[in-house]
């Protein structure tokens, strides 16, 4: 099993034309 560690800025991903907002942003993108 794999551990994974990630420290970073909170960010929300916009979409304005979905009228939809979702968390995670940059450090999650990075983490995976």
């Amino acid at each position: 099993m794999k551990t994974l560690a990630t420290i970073g800025d909170n960010c929300v991903d916009i979409y304005p034309q979905l009228n939809k907002a979702f968390s995670g942003g940059n450090a999650v993108n990075v983490a995976v």
